[in-house]
């Protein structure tokens, strides 16, 4: 597991608490459409108490029989677990250094999860056939965390300081295409934890059908170009009817020339 050391705090731990706006939506890519297979990303977020936020995409392997049920379990898992836990005051706000070490443990029992998935198929369906990645953020008053296993980008920015923003990059195996997986037997080492402090009040989350075009180049922080208008509209706007035009958006022709996978985008904004 790699653990980056985190920013020094631009804002006073005084700070009084606030709440996080969340827009999060996983589309059907347009090669998927056109071969019938449905969308293998997920995503859940919500801002949960007050200064809280919990945030997960996951990107089933198109390789995997059931990597769309992969995604989809380990997306509720987590959600689910984390905001129990802030919910019966299990996480700290005085002990964000210790959030790195909660999450290892929290990805094992999601993973214990698929593990109970794939038994209950039964032989020949194994662990591996729920492979997906995963990218989250866990998200106090005082601060929080990126945590990350495979390709796709998490990023913590503060203001519209979109080039200054602290990201996670994808990490790819030997092949542009190869990444790794949660249902990986050696997925710890390639767990990502990234700390940001609590100066950054927007978080992107994204699989990697969206980081073609959503990112800058050498994934220096999300394409100002792309990223700026959509940030301004989703601050001013409310309701469900926004995530359907954000999946309009990714659905567009000139959307599909860049990429025919499916995307997944997570926006949350502190306010």
């Amino acid at each position: 597991m790699a653990t980056s050391s985190g920013p020094t705090p631009e804002a006073s731990r005084k700070q009084t608490p606030q709440c996080w706006k969340t827009f999060a939506v996983s589309v059907e890519g347009t090669q998927h459409q056109r071969k019938g297979i449905p969308c293998q990303d997920a995503c859940r977020a919500s801002g949960v108490a007050s200064g809280w936020l919990v945030a997960v995409a996951a990107d089933g392997a198109g390789s995997a029989a059931f990597g769309g049920n992969g995604a989809r379990v380990v997306c509720d898992y987590l959600y689910e677990f984390l905001t129990r836990l802030i919910a019966r005051g299990a996480i700290s706000v005085d002990e964000v250094m210790q959030w790195p070490k909660l999450i290892p443990r929290v990805l094992l029992a999601a993973r214990r999860r698929l593990e109970v998935e794939a038994r209950k198929r039964g032989p020949p369906v194994s662990l591996a056939d729920f492979d997906t990645t995963v990218v989250g953020a866990l998200a106090g008053p005082w601060g929080g965390i990126l945590f990350h296993i495979g390709d796709g980008a998490g990023c913590a920015v503060m203001g519209s300081d979109w080039r200054g923003a602290i990201v996670s990059p994808p990490e790819n195996g030997q092949y542009e295409d190869e990444t790794y997986f949660l249902t990986m037997e050696e997925w710890e080492r390639h767990l990502r934890i990234t700390p940001f402090g609590p100066e950054r009040d927007t978080l992107l989350l994204l699989t990697d059908g969206g980081t073609s075009f959503i990112m800058a180049a050498q994934f220096a922080g999300p394409e100002p170009r792309f990223i700026a208008p959509v940030h301004q509209v989703l601050r001013q706007e409310e309701g469900p009817e926004v995530e359907r035009e954000l999946a309009a958006l990714f659905h567009r022709p000139d959307v599909a020339r860049v990429s025919g996978d499916d995307i997944t985008f997570v926006w949350a904004h502190r306010s």
